[in-house]
């Protein structure tokens, strides 16, 4: 009845069991399988491919990398970097404790991550080293600018910093203004980095200029808390998701509402605006991926085959062509984004319309209202709007397709 060694459980609906010779004990639980030895002080091992929830994701395209923040125990953590085309893991980071949050830069050329022992890391995926290292003050949200050449670090403590992604080094401390420490939330970058929105603990949104710790103007929206926000093209304007499931756009200078809309999301824990900022994604607990008109409010789709999995992180890459989900169950999928027609007419010189979902190259296609073959229309076309010209009378139905190069296949 001696009690030989005390063994830490931190996962959710553990399933125990020993190995034959008794030296092993598994555990199986929500997040997969882990393994500890028993014959000495070691922690958990991660015996399933997936070591933990998707707490975080960073994408980038170019890097051809999927970065993934796995919380393996209630003190450990690690960034598992997977191919984006293959989903093959070729790196590994032991962070030392659980990653608050990570990034990637546009160019995929570094990542950052920051942990509980308080560092910001700049980390290589290509050759694996940390090439740098900025103390922060319990970390909570990163995030980088369109450009790359600026970090955002919101904390827990009140406070934040700006940083200089070159040199690695913090160029403003921002702070709410006020003499009550508020935490700083989450963050988001206009696309020359000329400003930084700041979402503060008091429910409200404070605008900063590029390497300045004063904010410039305050929103408060503490009647409607925000939920998601993020800088449209303009640099002016900012669209943004709040508690009572409305959409609206506002300016960052004067704190006016431009137009606001209803769209019904709610217990959503994800979100992602496509880069050409026409659609709208979220995802709440086991409810799919919801696809909106971002201009319209419109529901455009649902994506059912996400339906069950809470997601924790949805992220585009840069072009719009990959869309990657991090879900509770430590699950990483990277899917298609969608291809959405928008905005369709007939005009004197043809079908005129627009497309959200990537670059391309995409082929329209025509079908008689008899039997028959999809036959193309037009020549296959990259960008955002094309007009293809007609000569029928129809009906016909009409269907947008992905055309892959023979590379690709």
């Amino acid at each position: 009845g001696t009690l030989l060694r005390t063994v830490p459980s931190p996962f959710q609906l553990p399933v125990l069991a020993f190995s034959p010779d008794g030296t092993l004990l598994a555990c199986g639980h929500r997040q997969g399988i882990h393994l500890l030895r028993l014959d000495g002080d070691a922690d958990w091992e991660a015996l399933s491919e997936s070591g933990g929830a998707a707490r975080q994701t960073a994408v980038s395209q170019f890097g051809n990398f999927v970065a993934t923040a796995l919380q393996s125990t209630a003190s450990g953590g690690s960034v598992e970097l997977r191919r984006l085309d293959d989903g093959e893991v070729f790196r590994r980071v032991d962070a030392g404790s659980p990653v608050l949050d990570l990034v990637a830069a546009p160019d995929g050329q570094w990542l950052a991550y920051a942990s509980n022992t308080t560092n910001l890391v700049r980390y290589r995926p290509s050759t694996g080293i940390i090439d740098a290292s900025l103390p922060t003050e319990r970390p909570y949200d990163l995030a980088v600018s369109a450009d790359g050449s600026r970090l955002a670090v919101t904390t827990l403590v009140g406070a934040g910093h700006m940083v200089d992604t070159a040199s690695w080094r913090a160029t403003a401390r921002i702070t709410a203004g006020t003499a009550a420490s508020t935490t700083a939330w989450r963050a988001a970058w206009s696309r020359d980095a000329s400003r930084l929105a700041v979402q503060f603990g008091d429910d409200r949104i404070r605008i900063f200029a590029k390497d300045q710790g004063k904010p410039q103007f305050t929103r408060d929206w503490s009647s409607d808390l925000v939920r998601f926000f993020e800088f449209l093209a303009d640099g002016e304007t900012i669209l943004s998701v709040h508690r009572s499931g409305t959409l609206r756009r506002w300016s960052a200078s004067a704190g006016e509402v431009v137009s606001e809309l209803a769209i019904n999301l709610t217990n959503a824990t994800a979100f992602a605006l496509s880069p050409d900022q026409r659609l709208l994604l979220s995802s709440g607990r086991g409810g799919g991926i919801l696809i909106v008109n971002a201009t319209t409010g419109a529901k455009v789709d649902r994506w059912t085959t996400e339906s069950g999995f809470q997601s924790l992180g949805l992220q585009f890459s840069e072009n719009g062509t990959w869309l990657v989900n991090g879900r509770l169950d430590g699950a990483l999928v990277a899917l298609r984004s969608p291809i959405v027609l928008l905005d369709p007419r007939a005009t004197s010189l043809g079908l005129s319309f627009s497309v959200s979902g990537g670059p391309g190259p995409f082929q329209l296609q025509r079908h008689g209202a008899g039997s028959g073959p999809w036959v193309d229309l037009g020549e296959a076309f990259t960008g955002s709007s094309a007009t293809v010209d007609y000569e029928e009378p129809g009906p016909w139905l009409y269907r947008l397709v992905s055309v892959r190069s023979l590379d690709a296949e």
